[in-house]
């Protein structure tokens, strides 16, 4: 278990954070559009601010910081220009 907490990264777990947040934002904005308000926003506050787009940018940003590799040193393509 221990091994399998190391790899997880401070950059792995931030962006695991945008992913879940990014699905949390989604499933509220489709619950707004079903009639429940948790938010005392007007919809149109809600579609620009807490929709389906920014959940798509959250979790794009999160996939791109999880899959993002990090240089090491002396871990590159020495020779290879």
């Amino acid at each position: 278990m221990n091994r399998q907490l190391r790899v997880w990264t401070p950059r792995r777990v931030v962006g695991w954070i945008l992913v879940v947040l990014a699905v949390v934002m989604g499933i509220t904005h489709w619950l707004a559009h079903l009639g429940w308000r948790p938010i005392p926003l007007a919809m149109g506050w809600q579609d620009l601010l807490l929709g389906y787009p920014a959940a798509g940018l959250l979790a794009i940003a999160g996939g791109v910081v999880i899959g993002a590799r990090t240089h090491r040193p002396g871990s590159g393509n020495r020779g290879h220009h």
